[in-house]
């Protein structure tokens, strides 16, 4: 168990009134609406094997969490993403698991690497909303209640002057 940690172990549940964060990407606009988030980004890939990563606001600032966004590399390339590229929206785990019965749980799941590199930050505030796989309680329309919950939440307010000096620090410590 980590030190720091209110007693809770890589996939346990987190507290229900505690809040998630989802980063976002503002490319991916609504057809219809221009001013609210495409619901692609609240839908899984055949990779994510029905596992919506999101960051524990317990243990990170939303500025750290797109901070790591711009400490990370893009796909296949050795080039930093653009954070300002990304946006937050946060939910209460209890609202996230009453909004479907497809939603099962929202468990701890840090991301830390054995070999630090350059590229690929570790994340401690990693959790995953765990979705049913079984196909008499999946909701297709699952990522539309989402998106449609987030834009009611509103997009969470980011310092940029805080977020770029965490983006410079997570950077630097591999020059």
């Amino acid at each position: 168990m980590d030190e720091n940690l209110p007693g809770i172990k890589q996939g346990e549940s987190l507290p229900e009134s505690d809040l998630v964060f989802r980063i976002t990407q503002v490319s991916f606009r609504d057809r219809l609406n221009n001013e609210i988030p495409a619901e692609r980004n609240f839908t899984l890939s055949s990779r994510d094997e029905f596992k919506l990563s999101v960051d524990w606001a317990f243990l990170s600032k939303p500025e750290a969490c797109l901070a790591r966004v711009g400490a990370s590399y893009k796909f296949g390339k050795e080039e930093f993403k653009d954070w300002k590229q990304c946006e937050l929206y946060s939910f209460r785990i209890y609202a996230l698991k009453e909004l479907s019965n497809s939603i099962m749980d929202v468990v701890y799941d840090p991301v830390r690497h054995e070999t630090p590199q350059k590229g690929r930050p570790d994340n401690n505030a990693h959790a995953l909303v765990l979705i049913s796989n079984e196909w008499e309680s999946f909701e297709p329309k699952l990522a539309v209640k989402m998106r449609d919950m987030a834009v009611e939440n509103g997009k969470v307010t980011v310092d940029p002057t805080e977020t770029e000096a965490i983006v410079t620090q997570f950077r630097d410590q591999w020059d």
